[in-house]
């Protein structure tokens, strides 16, 4: 058995182990580079982080600003969407603290879609009288 090993690695061109100071030298090299993989992904995600964070306290200022925009430029309209906005926040709320259930996507989906039509046709009627 030993005969046939010593001649698989003589057919391998392996006939010995490298040396511990190189075997050390590899697992040290090995470390280091995980360590970066680790760090450099670490920075992206929190780079992604703060991205994303930034986009939605932007996104929420604009909200408000178009809100006292609109207030200020038709008041009923403005209460009536933020009226639905508040209600489609109450029902993800309660989808995320109650748990959601199956089955229940497409009617609360439906009823957004109902309430941004009837918005909009309050919204026409407003303007076209």
């Amino acid at each position: 058995m030993a005969a046939a090993i010593a001649e698989v690695r003589a057919a391998r061109g392996a006939t010995a182990r490298p040396a511990l100071w190189l075997r050390l030298l590899i697992g040290v090299w090995h470390g280091i580079a995980a360590a970066g993989r680790f760090l450099v992904e670490f920075l992206a995600e929190l780079l992604g982080e703060f991205v994303l964070g930034m986009l939605a306290v932007g996104l929420f200022l604009g909200l408000l600003a178009a809100i006292g925009w609109g207030l200020v430029t038709a008041p009923l309209p403005t209460a009536v969407l933020v009226a639905a906005l508040l209600v489609f926040l109450g029902l993800a709320v309660r989808e995320t603290f109650f748990g959601a259930k199956r089955g229940r996507t497409r009617p609360i989906l439906g009823g957004v879609g109902l309430a941004t039509a009837l918005w909009a046709c309050y919204v026409l009627m407003y303007y076209v009288n």
